[in-house]
């Protein structure tokens, strides 16, 4: 029998004769003549080990902050419009003006384009949660293949070996003709030796291609079977996407809470029920508002710069630090294998909930807070130190019209009655000209005019 190398296919058209806008030739699939043999299940066996799922999920993980990021921006850039616009018309209404009608309209153009561009952005993230989901079940789809693919291998072997046996047996019990008996000779050694001539082609269901279809059809029926809520609702990529949008939408200290994650779909699911109103939930509302975030952690009461929450209890913190709670002290040698074997886990800060590192998710959505948070409180400290250095006093340069200086005039008018008044004091018996000079004191010499008057007091004395 011909090997499955010389079986005849259609010869592809080489890659040098093949125009750009000729579409290639499409691959006709050829069902397995015989089951995989060991080597075959081998190479199955490590087809993940040579191309291994952690850089799909690097790509997912990529793709769900670009995705996110971009839907932050986007309903910032909205946010911003409709706070500008707020305070334009304000400010307009304030002067006894009529807001201008084009303002309003380019403000709803914009916000449409921008729900818009959330709306894809959103069916983008669910696309992304779906690849998420299919690539971590993989490998389970290639081990279902494999094992199927060992197990007819084992089947067909068996039968044949069986089949061969069978037909070794009528051959000697049955005393026929010389040559007809030589030619059944020779075929049962063949059959013995070799446990069959030929094994006996797997069924097309049973292909290893046909198994991996069947196994991915199922895992995509199971996952869409499920409702939008128990999709997405609790998908890491999607929860932070969400919180990302919400907290963009609603900047500030009086944003609304985030929603309950099980009224996130009711429109798409049923949209009767998500006009009706949830006393219960107005209440959880209540409560999740009295709760401020103040976009520090609570360990190191610091702004976050890498948080991450709990899916336990919801409560953030920064990821360095919880992670070195969790880290347990130096085990002794006898302590040292039980400790290795161990789950870390740390009661949590605020609620005392136990945590592992596995609960821990991260949060773009309150690092986006907490930067907003920190660049407020920068600004208004900023502020405040412009407000003090307003207050305080610059100088008597620049603040002499308050200290109430006299004219220039009176102030030498001053000088001059006090050195009379101490020439005056002078014993006039025994002195002469010189003595009188020399009790004015030195520190009452001034220049320029003074010195002029002072010499007009002299020659009084002197006469």
């Amino acid at each position: 029998m011909p090997s499955l190398s010389s079986r005849s296919r259609p010869s592809a058209t080489p890659l040098r004769e093949r125009r750009p806008d000729q579409n290639p030739e499409a691959f006709e699939y050829e069902s397995p003549v015989a089951p995989l043999n060991e080597e075959a299940q081998q190479a199955l066996d490590a087809l993940l080990q040579a191309h291994s799922t952690r850089r799909l999920m690097d790509h997912v993980e990529n793709l769900t902050k670009i995705v996110t990021d971009v839907a932050g921006q986007v309903n910032d850039a909205g946010s911003d419009a409709k706070e500008n616009y707020a305070k334009k018309r304000a400010r307009i209404e304030a002067n006894g003006e009529e807001p201008n009608e084009d303002d309003l309209r380019q403000l709803e153009t914009l916000t449409g384009r921008i729900d818009g561009l959330t709306q894809r952005l959103d069916k983008t993230m669910r696309e992304i949660v779906d690849s998420n989901i299919f690539v971590s079940a993989l490998p389970g789809i290639v081990d279902e293949v494999k094992n199927g693919a060992a197990g007819t291998s084992t089947q067909l072997t068996t039968t044949t070996f069986a089949q061969s046996q069978r037909r070794t047996r009528a051959r000697v019990i049955e005393d026929e003709e010389d040559e007809i008996d030589s030619e059944l000779g020779e075929v049962g050694h063949a059959d013995i030796d070799g446990m069959g001539t030929q094994p006996t082609a797997p069924s097309p269901d049973s292909a290893p291609s046909a198994v991996f279809k069947k196994a991915v059809t199922a895992q995509n029926d199971v996952w869409n079977s499920k409702t939008l809520t128990s999709r997405y609702s609790t998908a890491d990529q999607y929860v932070g996407f969400y919180k990302t949008v919400h907290d963009a939408k609603n900047p500030g200290d009086n944003a609304p809470p985030l929603p309950h994650a099980s009224t996130w779909f009711l429109a798409e699911e049923d949209p009767e029920s998500s006009v009706l109103e949830d006393p219960q939930g107005e209440d959880e509302d209540l409560e999740v508002m009295a709760e401020r975030i103040s976009g520090r952690c609570p360990i190191t009461t610091e702004y976050f710069r890498n948080p991450v929450t709990s899916t336990k209890c919801g409560h953030s913190f920064e990821h360095y630090a919880i992670l070195q709670m969790m880290k347990p002290p130096a085990p002794s040698r006898s302590q040292r294998s039980q400790t290795q074997s161990l789950v870390k886990t740390t009661p949590c800060p605020v609620c005392d909930v136990p945590l592992t590192a596995n609960d821990l998710r991260a949060d773009p959505a309150l690092l986006r807070k907490a930067k907003r948070l920190e660049a407020a409180e920068i600004k208004a400290r900023e502020e405040n130190s412009d407000d003090e250095d307003d207050d305080a006093p610059r100088g008597t340069q620049q603040r002499a019209h308050r200290i109430g200086s006299s004219p220039a005039g009176t102030a030498r008018s001053r000088v001059q009655q006090v050195k009379q008044e101490r020439i005056s004091k002078t014993p006039r018996a025994s002195s002469t000209i010189s003595d009188a000079v020399h009790t004015i004191p030195d520190t009452q010499v001034t220049r320029g005019s003074d010195m002029t008057e002072d010499t007009s007091n002299e020659e009084d004395v002197e006469d």
